[in-house]
């Protein structure tokens, strides 16, 4: 049957709004307060946060800001704590404020350092840097401690932490002992099987380029070292030292290297944003095994989920989706 028309003619009826476009058009005015940005690092971010956390294996990149120069691993190995007589030592490492480092073998743990010195010796390619770079910075560094005792003389605990530079023991200074050491440091543990490794993580005054390697105080502010203590070993047994550190360098004018042309900088992700990465990944990031650090990269890298111990790198890819 055919339809009767309406006497007052077809009226067009009025559209129902989307609910769903309006609500999401609602979320993107921003009427109810911004919402927070999800991509807290950039790729070049990952890139460095992923070299801070295991700088003897991870792919070498740029970070801060400024010229951009040549990247370099570099390694270093020596003995503390082989004093006769000694039982305890302080070792504190400055990678960036002056890529110097200085270290004191002690009677005891409540035995005072004398004339406690820093000097660039023993950090990792000193000579190259020193004769062939005009100026560098150190973007990753990390610290490993193997105890030279036997496995039937092996005792004692090593006591450690990322502190700011003007808590290390100043230049030619007297009085600290091992003991303040161990209550100034958040991690202290039994002498281990293997090693403890200590990672560095950069103050903002750590970016900066260095003229030359040497001795240099201990500074206040945002520069950042690492300290080491040790207590309780057997006597003028001590440790290995093994230091890595991933260098940026420019040139000296006299040696034929070409300075690189001038480059968009590697990421525009800030130094803080890498540190909240890395903490809300694991708050542990900076002291693991080198062993259980390999297997997260590696259980990361096959794409696998968080185990027990998580995976810290797909923490981190995570908070850049």
């Amino acid at each position: 049957m055919p339809r009767k028309s309406s006497k007052k003619g077809n009226v067009q009826r009025k559209a129902k709004p989307n609910k769903r476009k309006s609500s999401r058009a609602k979320g993107k005015s921003g009427s109810s307060g911004p919402q927070p940005n999800r991509s807290m690092l950039d790729r070049g971010g990952v890139a460095y946060a992923q070299l801070l956390r295991d700088p003897c294996n991870s792919a070498l990149t740029g970070f801060y800001g400024g010229p951009s120069g040549y990247v370099q691993r570099f390694t270093s190995t020596f003995n503390v704590g082989t004093t006769a007589g000694s039982t305890a030592g302080i070792l504190a490492v400055l990678p960036g404020y002056s890529y110097s480092l200085g270290y004191q073998d002690v009677a005891a743990e409540s035995t005072g350092v004398t004339s406690f010195g820093y000097a660039s010796t023993n950090m990792p390619g000193n000579n190259f840097i020193a004769n062939t770079a005009k100026e560098s910075r150190v973007l990753a560094c990390c610290v490993k401690l193997f105890s030279n005792a036997s496995e039937n003389t092996r005792s004692g605990f090593v006591f450690y932490g990322n502190v700011g530079a003007g808590e290390c023991p100043a230049q030619g200074g007297s009085g600290t002992t091992p003991a303040q050491v161990e209550t100034l440091c958040p991690i202290s543990v039994r002498t281990p099987t293997d090693c403890v490794e200590i990672r560095w993580m950069p103050g903002e005054n750590d970016t900066n380029y260095l003229s030359q390697p040497g001795t240099a105080l201990p500074m206040q502010g945002d520069a950042q070292g690492l300290l080491i203590g040790w207590s309780g070993q057997p006597a003028a047994v001590g440790f290995k030292v093994v230091i890595t550190t991933v260098v940026e360098w420019l040139p000296n004018i006299t040696n034929g290297f070409t300075v690189n042309a001038m480059q968009p900088p590697a990421s525009m992700s800030t130094l803080s944003q890498i540190k909240t990465a890395l903490y809300r990944a694991d708050p542990n990031w900076w002291h693991r095994a080198g062993q259980i650090m390999f297997r997260a990269v590696r259980g990361a890298a096959m794409g696998s989920g968080y185990g027990a111990m998580g995976s810290v790198v797909g923490a981190m890819r995570a908070l850049t989706m």
